[in-house]
C-alpha cells in the first residue's frame, strides 16, 4: 500500500460514525498495510490519536452480531496486537486462552492463527502470542484458565466458568 493510500484510509477512520464501521476499517487496514504503517497505526491507537467513535449503529449490541465466530476471535487477537499488552498481563493471557480454545472448537489450527497475528504485531505482543503457543499442553488447557464447554446453537464453545 502506498503512503498516500495509507494516509487516505487513515483519514477516513477519523470520519467514521459508528464503532463497528471503525473497527472493520481499522482491522482491514491493519492486515493489509506494511510493517511501518502498522507500527504507525499501533502508535496512534495507543496514544489516543486514533480513537473509535462511541456510537453503535445498534445501541443494543455489545459485540457485533453480524460477525462469524471465527471473525470475532480473530478480531480479539488483532485488538490485542493493535492496543498492546496491559500492565497486568493476566487478563491478556486469559483472553488468549479464550480465543485459542474457541478457534480449536471451530476446527481451525489455533497455532497458525496466532502465528498470523504475531507476524503483524510488535515484538512484545508477538513474543507473548508465541509464548502462549509454546506452553506445555497442561499450562494452556481449558482447566488451567477456568474455561468450560458450553453448548450453543452454533456448536460447542469455550466460556469462562461462573
Amino acid at each position: 500500500m502506498t503512503s498516500s493510500e495509507f494516509q487516505e484510509r487513515t483519514a477516513s477512520l477519523a470520519n467514521t460514525l459508528y464503532r463497528e464501521d471503525f473497527e472493520a476499517t481499522l482491522y482491514d487496514l491493519y492486515t493489509r498495510c506494511e510493517a511501518t504503517q502498522r507500527a504507525r497505526l499501533r502508535h496512534d491507537f495507543r496514544t489516543g490519536a486514533l480513537q473509535a467513535p462511541r456510537a453503535w449503529r445498534n445501541p443494543a449490541d455489545y459485540f457485533r452480531s453480524d460477525l462469524t465466530r471465527e471473525q470475532r476471535f480473530r478480531r480479539l487477537l488483532l485488538q490485542t496486537s493493535i492496543a498492546g499488552l496491559r500492565d497486568d498481563y493476566r487478563d491478556d493471557l486469559c483472553e488468549l486462552a479464550y480465543c485459542y480454545h474457541n478457534l480449536m472448537f471451530l476446527g481451525l489450527n489455533a497455532d497458525s492463527v496466532f502465528e498470523e497475528v504475531a507476524e503483524l504485531s510488535d515484538p512484545e505482543v508477538a513474543d507473548f502470542l508465541r509464548g502462549f503457543m509454546h506452553r506445555p499442553p497442561a499450562d494452556k488447557s481449558m482447566e488451567a484458565f477456568g474455561l468450560v464447554v458450553v453448548q450453543t446453537p452454533d456448536g460447542p464453545m469455550a466460556d469462562r466458568s461462573l
